[in-house]
């Protein structure tokens, strides 16, 4: 079989068979190259790439890595002085000669669109290691290239490599492109769902929380982006990572790092933050509310979210009045529709804590039913109403960026407002009929806690009893409902009348204790005997889907 070879301007064909070792082909190539320049310095210290740019080791045969017709090229920057004549897999041991292929080799096969190997992408990882701080920046920017390449991902790794990643990445350094290159590629490594679990452990949220600190823009809004995908990616992380979106203290006024095209949107939050009056607040909240949706807001709310949430909290606290209350309601409402997570990082900055103490200070349920253009006591009129419990529905199930679910496990136990409590529980009624990593485990003492208050057959408590009907399919749950009171809670609802709590209310505590009842036997005995003691006798209900789930309890 022939080969052709291509080194620096020379050219010439040399042959061999399939059980020829890549080793003595280098050795081959070497003698001839050696004879058309005596005086070049042997190619034993240059680095070999056949035509589809991976490195060829010298364990393998020719046969095992080039077809007739294939060509090998030599990838080097530069020329290397001379060396003593060795095999081309000794030299290749020396690290530095070795990074500088690998770099070379894995551009080459992105320009052919092949993506990244995890062969490469290993090598990759060693080389973030490097003292060699202008290697390191190298090896980001080919990296970020590959993960940017159309059609290209990559490659799986386990938890011990991301801890290399993120190693690497996590220097500290103050070139904006460095640091743009590190979110780009831990943010695209969020992407795979398999991922999560590991940079999670490896600590990307710590990295992620440097790098939102950033004075380069296109930066801040990768990592802050990133955070925010990470806390609700991972209920485990959820908490820790909102935390760092949500500091005690701004990062400080950001009109000396922002676009002079963003002058208005600072102007009108200084306004804000120094209003004296109802009337000078509520001019500073229409004005930032004619800037939402637009690029400068998206700015300042990455720069400065806190800010942004702090001068609201100011003026709900400070002027007490339906204007003040609408505006900043407005203003959170366009947040969420936009569905721009830079904006909704508004949100975790408090932005749903402060919605959620409109809704009970202007007591918003309460008129709802009030006719359009009507006000009612608070001077809200239906419209303004509506539009304040669509925001707050928007922020509890909004798919594409949703709450994080300890915030709406613990809105919904510690709000006094029936409405909040009612769109909290249908929002964790989502998450528990889909929870296919089982982490609504953990909220299980805040469902019974808020179920045990739920008045009878309210709107609240029929998604609470769908939750437990959803959550005791699982049998690591069972133990856990028990233990909290579950099963009372299903034989109390029983208990009562279906005119008194409604039907739905019958049908989801009956499939509840046919759930739990099917598992153990020390289960199953706790169950029967509940329903004995608590219950009337299956007889006495007439629906067939209840008698269906309650004769289950006994037949099994």
């Amino acid at each position: 079989m022939k080969i052709h070879v291509h080194l620096f301007d020379t050219r010439f064909v040399t042959s061999c068979d399939r059980s020829t070792t890549l080793g003595e082909l280098r050795h081959d190539i070497e003698t001839q190259y050696a004879s058309l320049h005596p005086r070049a310095p042997p190619l034993a210290a240059h680095a070999l790439q056949d035509a589809n740019g991976y490195l060829l080791p010298s364990r393998l045969l020719v046969g095992d890595v080039l077809v007739d017709g294939d060509k090998i090229t030599v990838v080097l920057e530069k020329e290397l002085p001379p060396v003593a004549q060795t095999d081309i897999a000794q030299v290749l041991t020396r690290w530095r000669y070795f990074q500088r292929y690998t770099l070379l080799a894995i551009e080459a096969s992105l320009e052919q669109k092949k993506g990244l190997a995890e062969g490469p992408m290993l090598v990759l990882l060693e080389m973030l290691a490097a003292e060699d701080q202008s290697l390191v920046e190298k090896t980001c920017a080919t990296l970020c290239k590959a993960v940017e390449a159309r059609d290209s991902t990559v490659p799986p790794l386990d938890g011990t490599l991301y801890g290399k990643l993120l190693c690497g990445l996590g220097r500290e350094t103050r070139d904006q492109k460095m640091q743009q290159h590190c979110a780009t590629i831990i943010a695209a490594c969020l992407q795979q769902p398999s991922s999560v679990a590991a940079l999670e452990a490896a600590g990307a949220a710590n990295t992620l929380a440097r790098l939102s600190r950033s004075d380069c823009q296109e930066t801040r809004a990768l990592a802050t982006s990133a955070l925010w995908e990470l806390s609700h990616a991972s209920t485990a992380s959820a908490k820790y990572t909102r935390s760092l979106l949500k500091p005690t203290q701004s990062h400080g006024r950001p009109e000396e790092k922002i676009d002079t095209g963003s002058a208005s949107v600072v102007e009108s939050l200084n306004m804000l933050e120094e209003a004296s009056a109802s009337a000078v607040a509520k001019m500073a909240l229409d004005a930032l509310g004619r800037e939402c949706g637009e690029t400068s807001f998206h700015e300042l709310a990455l720069l400065d979210g806190p800010r942004i949430v702090n001068a609201l909290s100011r003026a709900v606290t400070h002027f007490d009045t339906p204007d003040v209350h609408i505006g900043v309601t407005n203003l959170l409402a366009k947040c969420l529709e936009n569905q721009d997570s830079e904006a909704q990082v508004v949100l975790l900055h408090g932005g749903f804590s402060l919605l959620v103490q409109i809704v009970e200070e202007t007591e918003i349920a309460r008129h709802a039913f009030l006719q359009e253009g009507k006000r009612s006591q608070t001077g809200m009129t239906a419209e303004d109403t509506s539009r304040a419990l669509a925001a707050f529905e928007l922020a509890c199930l909004n798919a594409r960026h949703p709450c994080p679910t300890e915030v709406l496990a613990e809105a919904l136990t510690a709000s006094s407002s029936l409405f909040v409590r009612k769109t909290t529980s249908e929002a964790l009624l989502q998450r528990a009929q889909n929870d296919e990593h089982n982490d609504m485990k953990q909220f299980i003492p805040s469902i019974m806690s808020a179920a045990s208050q739920a008045a009878p057959g309210s709107e609240e408590s029929l998604a609470l009893v769908k939750i437990i009907a959803a959550l005791s399919v699982k049998e690591s749950n069972k133990m856990q409902l028990i233990r909290y009171g579950c099963t009372r809670h299903l034989c109390l609802i029983l208990a009562e009348p279906a005119v008194n709590v409604g039907l739905q209310m019958h049908r989801g505590a009956a499939k509840g204790l046919a759930n739990l009842a099917s598992s153990t036997e020390d289960n199953r005995g706790h169950v029967m005997q509940a329903m004995q003691t608590l219950m009337p006798p299956i007889a006495s209900f007439t629906d067939s889907i209840v008698n269906m789930y309650l004769e289950m309890v006994w037949s099994s």
